[in-house]
């Protein structure tokens, strides 16, 4: 029996993560013999694997497929050891036949796993491209009027102050120093929106420095 097209291929192909398969109702198709004389003659081979200490399912694994009707009968499947195994019972054709058979399926599967691997590389390639594009553009993005009024309040509200003054623009300075700015748009809206820690830091040396400034006073006023 010789596959035309591509899809009755793909019908036959079995692929697991190691190898190609076959199975039984694929020998019977291509030897034209009766399913039911392809699993005598695997039970046989079997039978014979066993007796002489072999492992016989490393290459004829029991199956099973849905007829017609819907019933669930067994089969078996080949490895390409097994297809090999399975046609020195049969003669030069048939046998030539299974293997060129199962030679095809390799090739098929081979070309599935090429072309597999290039779609791999090639998404890779995109979202690697994607994701440079998307970190230069959030580069690009700088802070709203609405973001920078959103810190600046929040940095007064730590500061317990309602206005801007000395302390606001230290903290201010310290922030920008450290995320490498001059004013807030220097700064992309996504770096300050990921750096609140440090505006957070900032805000606690400047209010340390307040209570030893307090209390350098307070020493002053009792030492007179």
């Amino acid at each position: 029996m010789r596959l035309k097209t591509k899809e009755e291929k793909m019908n036959f192909l079995q692929l697991n993560e190691k190898e190609v398969t076959m199975t039984s109702l694929e020998v019977a198709k291509i030897t034209s013999k009766k399913h039911k004389n392809v699993i005598r003659d695997i039970k046989n081979e079997i039978e014979q694997l066993e007796n002489k200490g072999l492992r016989a399912e490393l290459i004829f694994e029991l199956s099973e497929y849905k007829d017609a009707t819907g019933r669930k009968l067994p089969c078996y499947k080949l490895n390409k050891k097994g297809v090999m195994q399975i046609g020195a019972r049969y003669d030069a054709a048939v046998r030539y036949r299974l293997i060129d058979y199962v030679e095809k399926l390799s090739e098929i599967k081979t070309g599935l796993q090429l072309n597999n691997n290039s779609m791999i590389k090639l998404e890779n390639f995109i979202e690697d491209k994607l994701d440079e594009k998307i970190e230069k553009l959030s580069q690009l993005v700088r802070p709203s009027s609405r973001q920078k009024a959103s810190v600046g309040r929040y940095i007064k509200r730590s500061l317990g102050i309602e206005r801007t003054n000395e302390e606001y623009e230290l903290v201010k300075q310290r922030v920008l120093i450290i995320l490498g700015g001059t004013c807030w748009e220097d700064i992309p809206a996504e770096t300050l929106a990921e750096n609140m820690a440090v505006i957070d830091e900032s805000i606690k040396i400047v209010k340390a420095d307040r209570k030893v400034s307090q209390l350098s006073m307070f020493e002053m006023a009792c030492s007179k």
